[in-house]
């Protein structure tokens, strides 16, 4: 609930940090991770990583990065999306790892390359002699590579919120592709109202807050490599 003012340098040590900016981007910071909040466009990420979910921005000029991620590499700006920037650094050189889950990313070096990146891809900076070039290769949008972010967005707002909001959540935050096994009960099924105190969802991860609240409401699920299936529980 604190704020952290323009300038301001922030640091985690074992645990993760979630802040919002005033232009409606949300920020995550892994464990042993340092970001200087330089605006509310521009992020200097010194050490670690810090995830991005820009789905929340507030409108802009149009074209505009509505965030810029700084490293000694070079710089990320956003289009439109959700994606991961470590910084890789070492004493003697500049290095950094970009990972694409949603929308696209555009990166420029210091050396004046610059690449873009889209859902599923991941961009590494190599150092070819005093040089920065960059690999490309294609990641999941799902699973344990996304698996501290998960753990370090806040809860969903349960209470008096749609069933559908929250799959729509649990797809965001997971990457999973959220379906019904009988289409026949899915508008009645997301328009249910759920209900639960502030705390109920504190601290768990998308999987575990789906099933707290399906096991709630009368259904339930099960998880077919990316895709979620809802399911009438027993007796519906």
């Amino acid at each position: 609930g604190s704020a952290v003012m323009s300038g301001s340098t922030v640091s985690t040590s074992v645990g993760t940090l979630a802040m919002t900016l005033t232009s409606g981007v949300h920020l995550r910071l892994d464990a042993a991770s340092t970001a200087r909040v330089d605006s509310a466009t521009d992020v200097t990420l010194e050490r670690g990583a810090v995830y991005v979910d820009s789905a929340g921005r507030h409108a802009s000029q149009p074209g505009a990065s509505p965030i810029r991620v700084h490293t000694p590499a070079g710089l990320v700006r956003d289009i439109g999306t959700q994606f991961e920037v470590r910084n890789q650094a070492r004493l003697d050189d500049a290095r950094m790892r970009i990972r694409v889950r949603d929308g696209q990313v555009r990166v420029t070096l210091t050396n004046g390359v610059e690449a873009r990146a889209g859902a599923g891809e991941e961009l590494t900076t190599r150092l070819d002699g005093s040089d920065l070039s960059i690999d490309r290769r294609p990641i999941a949008v799902a699973g344990s590579e996304w698996a501290w972010a998960q753990r370090a967005a806040p809860p969903f707002a349960l209470e008096g919120k749609t069933l559908g909001a929250l799959l729509d959540w649990v797809s965001r935050e997971s990457g999973w592709t959220v379906t019904f096994a009988d289409s026949r009960f899915s508008e009645a099924a997301r328009a249910t109202v759920v209900h639960g105190r502030p705390d109920l969802l504190k601290g768990l991860t998308p999987a575990e807050t789906l099933d707290v609240v399906l096991r709630t409401s009368g259904f339930r699920y099960r998880i077919d490599h990316d895709r979620v299936v809802i399911e009438r529980g027993t007796g519906k």
